[in-house]
């Protein structure tokens, strides 16, 4: 890996830990230290110890080449980032990324699997994701309806759609160059299995202090997506 990409790439991870709540959903010892490839992809793991927060990051073993890739990260917070990079140049216009958070938040036990065909990470209770190890492909889940864009471009806002989640997911959709959950004015949506949706300004469930942004605890959110949404359905 390019040396000034994988600062980038490293500095974009390390961020986002500060860009989440500091609630404690994992325990150093559920998410020992690893860095493995199988077939196209490098799985990551490491613990963030003054948050207690496990992050896993899904790679392209050869997306460096050109720097033309789509990768995963997935934290014990409850958030998956879909991020890409467009080539060399400027982060601000070469690099994407498309969060979304999955609810209920749980402990991580550290439910892992690496298979030659399949990597597997269980987020909770409901959600497991999957992922191709030659093209890192999102799969289809019982509980969990995916569209992926083979294509790396900057129209197809990230190319991950989630099409079916059965239960509350945040989507706060794609920025170029930062995190959308760094806009505060920004424009999120709670969705729901029942195909309802609430709009929320991101300031009002995340906490913005010196440039570093805390996702709400679920009871918060929830109360707060009540008041905004009163018809909108929370269930575990």
């Amino acid at each position: 890996m390019d040396k000034k990409i994988k600062q980038y790439v490293l500095g974009t991870l390390f961020g986002l830990f500060f860009s989440i709540t500091a609630m404690a959903y994992s325990a150093s010892e559920n998410c020992p230290k690893k860095l493995t490839h199988v077939n196209n992809l490098q799985f990551s793991r490491a613990y963030q110890e003054d948050l207690s927060e496990c992050w896993i990051s899904i790679d392209n073993m050869n997306g460096y080449q050109k720097l033309i890739y789509r990768s995963y990260l997935i934290t014990t917070d409850g958030l998956l980032m879909v991020f890409n990079s467009y080539g060399s140049g400027p982060n601000s216009t070469h690099t994407g990324a498309r969060q979304y958070y999955f609810f209920p938040r749980e402990v991580f036990t550290n439910e892992v699997d690496l298979q030659k065909d399949l990597v597997s990470v269980r987020l909770n209770s409901k959600l497991k994701f999957q992922f191709q190890t030659k093209v890192l492909n999102l799969v289809n889940q019982p509980e969990f309806k995916i569209k992926t864009d083979p294509k790396i471009n900057r129209n197809n806002k990230g190319g991950v759609e989630i099409l079916e989640y059965k239960g509350v997911y945040l989507d706060l959709g794609f920025s170029m160059g930062k995190s959308p959950s760094d806009n505060a004015e920004g424009k999120s949506l709670f969705k729901n299995q029942f195909g309802q949706t609430c709009e929320v300004i991101n300031k009002q469930i995340f906490d913005y202090k010196n440039d570093d942004n805390f996702l709400h605890g679920d009871n918060v959110l929830q109360a707060t997506v009540q008041r905004i949404c009163p018809e909108f359905k929370w269930l575990e």
